[in-house]
């Protein structure tokens, strides 16, 4: 199967003469002045490939513009117009309200005025043209790249694609987390330790322990005993909750919640059939950790 880049190479890139530069880089060049270029760029998202059906509207506002920006600000330029194609299966005003906040956010930011666009009924679609200059002593090509220049990113690589694997909950709570969590309850003798996979759930987190501890000062112990194991690991104790009473203590771990909880609470709140699950671990069948 070809890919993008194949197709539009095959089927597409046929050439201009009345243009500087065409098809195959990040935006598109034709003049403008003795001095400037136009740079055209236009970049289409849709539901289910380039974002998920629970994003946050004014994220993707946001998100539709900046993916844009980039392409002419990749070239050299900077940003001026837009045009705005909005696919939508039914007009959501909510939503459509919070979009249009992420988006002018964008374009605010960057200087972009939206100047027209269309909207129509279908699947969830954004398409955006988005027009900028730049002087032709600073238009920047991929042609240009050799060996030796250097490559300048911002953020964290592979974050992204993490958070697309959290959001589509492709990833599981390691195994060695949740086995020093139980063996930090077993250090302070808790009772009735299970562990739940909540994946299914669609929650915010994969999996949680519940244990009982018959006074606060065992809960109190846990917590210290946890952070003491997790030290020198890539595991740490992002919050705890409830320490003072000993009611009922939270530990969240990011993709593991470990409550701790007297018996008359744990009774009273009954998390186990709360969340519907068979129990998928108990100490009884804890693997040794790593």
């Amino acid at each position: 199967m070809l890919k993008e880049f194949e197709i539009i190479k095959k089927n597409f890139q046929k050439g201009s003469a009345s243009i500087f530069l065409g098809i195959g880089d990040d935006a598109a060049l034709f003049e403008k002045n003795k001095d400037s270029y136009w740079a055209i760029s236009q970049d289409t998202l849709n539901i289910d490939t380039h974002f998920l059906s629970n994003t946050n509207p004014e994220n993707l506002g946001w998100k539709s513009l900046a993916v844009n920006v980039s392409d002419i600000l990749a070239m050299g330029g900077h940003p001026k117009y837009a045009l705005l194609s909005l696919s939508m299966p039914s007009a959501n005003e909510l939503w459509v309200k919070k979009f249009s906040r992420g988006f002018f956010k964008c374009a605010k930011n960057y200087g972009v005025e939206l100047i027209g666009g269309d909207t129509t009924h279908g699947s969830l679609s954004i398409s955006i043209c988005i027009l900028g200059e730049v002087l032709k002593s600073n238009v920047l090509l991929r042609a240009n790249a050799k060996v030796g220049d250097d490559i300048w990113v911002t953020g964290e690589l592979g974050l992204a694609a993490l958070g697309l694997k959290y959001k589509k909950r492709k990833f599981d709570v390691p195994k060695a987390l949740i086995n020093k969590a139980i063996i930090s309850l077993e250090k302070i003798k808790a009772l009735d330790i299970v562990a739940i996979d909540i994946t299914a759930s669609n929650a915010l987190f994969d999996q949680i322990i519940v244990a009982s501890a018959e006074s606060t000062r065992q809960a109190r112990a846990f917590v210290n005993n946890l952070k003491e194991i997790l030290k020198g690991t890539e595991y740490n104790v992002l919050s705890v909750e409830g320490e003072t009473s000993g009611e009922w203590v939270l530990i969240d771990l990011g993709d593991l919640i470990v409550h701790i909880m007297k018996p008359e609470v744990r009774t009273y709140y009954n998390l186990e059939d709360l969340w519907k699950e068979t129990p998928s671990s108990e100490k009884g069948d804890r693997q040794q950790a790593s």
